[in-house]
């Protein structure tokens, strides 16, 4: 059977937050055939409420509204619908083109963007995607899925010390600036150990549950670390994964949105954050981290280390649990819905 052609392969990169999504989002952008759009969080938000055989003139106008915010500024950060790159008329003949329905301007909105930057094959990154595996692959049958992932003790750190290090240009859109700030500190108001280790253990779960059911040719495990520390083999068997032929400049990636360094156009790939966690975190969070999710790390292919006495600690940690969960909850009501609900679907996984 012959190959569809590129063009209507598009490529998902899905997984934790703080797992490298982003730099993988960066090297596919030094591909001339490739390109991956930005976080949409179309498949785990709007998609939900829109999705029907027959939508109604307000769905489309919202539909419309989501992805020219997008076009603006990114997700989360209060983008305006009318000053974004791309404009109503366009999408909606992409729209169109592509026969209408939900869907179509999520693949009109990500089609357009690739050809802005001049690329046949188009893709998205989102990293809670990773609980849609069978929704993404329902609705383009032939798209294939990578699911990154890293070490928990290492998203951990990185999300807690999480903050923007630059690559927005502020005088452009000075506004801009309020927007990231509300957005680090919905980061920090969210931030709560166990949180991040089990949701990071679900993801997981759920990347492994998709590659068994949809099977190895559809759905990827990507470590990090083997991205990082070996980016040419790595980077080589992906594109082979793929189908297209790997290019040398896909190594030369700016420094985006690390927790660790600042934002550098010319920064490469970094191998400090791989153990940079050992430096940044306790023994006693990084037992109970390990003690959290230690059959999932097995599973993923991360191994143990000795952390010395940490009950203490993770006694208080989940007692602490229920009163985080709350001000999660308050910091992502206008962005997750419940997030006690959303919080259990995903520990459900």
């Amino acid at each position: 059977m012959t190959a569809p052609p590129l063009e209507d392969r598009p490529v998902f990169i899905v997984g934790p937050s703080r797992s490298g999504t982003t730099l993988l989002r960066a090297m596919f952008g030094h591909h001339p055939d490739l390109h991956i759009t930005a976080e949409t969080h179309w498949f785990d938000d709007l998609r939900t409420k829109v999705l029907s055989d027959s939508m109604s003139q307000e769905q489309k106008r919202s539909c419309e509204d989501w992805f020219l915010s997008l076009s603006h500024r990114p997700f989360g950060h209060q983008g305006n619908p009318d000053e974004g790159w791309m404009s109503r008329k366009d999408l909606q003949q992409e729209v169109e083109k592509l026969g209408g329905g939900a869907d179509a301007y999520f693949e009109g909105y990500c089609r357009l963007d690739a050809a802005k930057q001049s690329k046949k094959r188009w893709g998205e990154k989102t990293p809670r995607h990773v609980f849609r595996i069978s929704e993404i692959l329902e609705a383009f049958p032939n798209a294939q899925v990578i699911c990154m992932a890293r070490d928990p003790r290492g998203v951990v750190a990185s999300y807690r010390d999480w903050k923007s290090q630059g690559g927005h240009d502020f005088e452009k859109d000075p506004e801009h600036s309020k927007a990231l700030e509300e957005e680090h500190q919905r980061t920090r108001a969210s931030y709560h150990l166990l949180i991040a280790t089990l949701l990071w253990s679900s993801t997981i779960k759920a990347s492994l549950a998709a590659i068994k059911k949809h099977g190895s040719a559809r759905v990827m495990l990507l470590r990090y670390e083997d991205l990082v520390l070996e980016p040419e083999k790595t980077n080589n068997a992906v594109c082979d994964w793929l189908g297209m032929e790997p290019n040398p400049h896909m190594l030369e990636v700016p420094m985006v949105n690390s927790s660790f360094e600042k934002y550098d156009t010319g920064g490469g790939i970094n191998r400090a954050p791989v153990e940079g966690w050992k430096k940044r975190l306790s023994k006693a969070e990084v037992g109970t981290i390990q003690c959290a999710c230690k059959k999932t790390m097995k599973a993923a292919g991360y191994t143990l280390e000795p952390s010395g006495l940490w009950q203490i600690y993770a006694l208080k940690q989940w007692l602490g649990l229920p009163f985080a969960v709350l001000r999660a909850a308050r910091a992502n009501r206008n962005r997750v819905g419940s997030l006690p609900a959303y919080i259990w679907r995903r520990l459900r996984s």
